[in-house]
């Protein structure tokens, strides 16, 4: 799925490699909020790491991911994710997913090393 996706974003790009390739929403990896997400996720970071060893993408990150969601890939070794762009609008302000200081570097927007 990620794999099929990817080569689709290259090809549409006219480009060989991607920056930041974001997974969208935690339901397109098929993550449904249950105990056993971290074992559908996982086939998710091995697909975006094997990318990115393969030189196809620099980093990964995700999109409107929440606190189970981040805890599910970081039980499935996404500890590569680099970013989480939260939902930030008029209706939804979000500017952290939770409280837990294991998911601050994900959750909290910095731009010291950029």
């Amino acid at each position: 799925m990620i794999q099929d996706a990817l080569h689709k974003s290259l090809a549409s790009l006219q480009t060989d490699v991607i920056d930041l390739y974001q997974v969208h929403w935690p339901g397109n990896i098929g993550l449904t909020g249950g105990p056993d997400d971290w074992k559908v996720a996982a086939g998710c970071v091995e697909a975006l790491e094997q990318a990115k060893k393969d030189g196809l993408i620099r980093h990964w990150g995700v999109c409107n991911f929440g606190t189970e969601d981040l805890l599910a890939l970081d039980k499935a070794g996404g500890g590569g994710a680099v970013s989480n762009q939260l939902p930030y609008n008029l209706l939804c302000q979000l500017t952290m997913c939770s409280r837990r200081p294991e998911l601050d570097s994900r959750c909290l927007v910095s731009f010291e090393n950029h």
